[in-house]
């Protein structure tokens, strides 16, 4: 499953240590994107379907500002 997650700012790194910090070893495989135009920070997480309830939780309480979008089936496709 991939989760989509946008926070606003444009301090990637800040998001990215807040995600660090709110899913510790259970943050996966993810992707960051950001719209400078919008200051949003977008980010794409993979987790299965199982855990994608305790993701969320994890998120709200660690992350209070973030909103989440879709959530959609399959693996996030990353380019090396």
């Amino acid at each position: 499953m991939c989760l989509t997650v946008r926070i606003p700012g444009r301090d990637t790194q800040a998001v990215r240590r807040a995600l660090h910090r709110a899913l510790g070893d259970r943050l996966g495989i993810y992707t960051l994107t950001l719209d400078t135009r919008l200051a949003m920070t977008t980010v794409q997480l993979q987790a299965g379907r199982g855990d994608l309830v305790s993701l969320m939780d994890a998120i709200m309480a660690g992350v209070p500002e973030a909103e989440f979008g879709a959530i959609h089936a399959g693996d996030l496709t990353v380019l090396h």
